[in-house]
């Protein structure tokens, strides 16, 4: 449904979609399906989706794996950027070893910042190599314990919920070299702040 509103504004719109496909052959299946549902020829960002474990890794880049199909996607106009999103700094950091990648989203969040040094090492390494840096998970305070109510239905973690909470979680990421973020208030019902968005966009043309 979103295709046919968004169709008469494509050219107006940057958009982007994701896979969590490892296989060429699967990943060239969910591009394509993506890109019908879509109504369009082509996706601004094309991104590896919640890469968590090193075994992921080696299957994206292995043989028959999915950067041979973003490749491919990309040389034939279907793809124009190529980024990915990951869960873990290990994963993270292996793939900005192995592959010049546009673009990056990862956890930026104050506590596991701060408490686990879960992040900078990652942010580091995406500004070193001249990256675009998204941000996602800047309010989230920890997974739901375990049979708690949850206050949120479609949040699958617990948000900062209290505005002085979740405005320090933005105030993290407005103090990093961050372009774009996305916290709990992108989920439905949700807690009604949102982190602010700098619209300019480092990508490679």
């Amino acid at each position: 449904m979103l295709g046919p509103a968004l169709q008469p504004y494509r050219k107006n719109v940057f958009l982007a979609c994701k896979t969590t496909e490892r296989s060429q052959a699967g990943a060239t299946g969910e591009l394509e399906q993506s890109l019908k549902r879509m109504r369009t020829d082509h996706f601004d960002l094309y991104q590896l989706h919640a890469v968590t474990k090193l075994q992921e890794v080696e299957a994206i880049f292995g043989r028959a794996g999915a950067l041979e199909a973003f490749l491919a996607a990309r040389k034939a106009g279907k793809v124009r950027l190529i980024g990915f999103s990951a869960h873990s700094v290990e994963a993270a950091l292996a793939l900005m070893e192995r592959f010049d990648f546009d673009t990056i989203l990862f956890p930026v969040n104050y506590a596991t910042w701060n408490a686990g040094n879960f992040g900078p090492q990652v942010l580091a390494k995406a500004q070193e190599k001249k990256m675009g840096i998204l941000a996602l998970k800047a309010m989230a305070r920890r997974p739901w314990p375990k049979g708690a109510a949850k206050t949120y239905e479609k949040c699958w973690y617990e948000p900062l919920a209290e505005p002085a909470e979740a405005l320090t979680g933005c105030e993290r990421v407005n103090r990093s070299p961050i372009k774009a973020s996305a916290g709990s208030a992108s989920v439905q019902n949700g807690p009604g702040i949102g982190c602010k968005v700098r619209p300019s966009y480092p990508g490679r043309n």
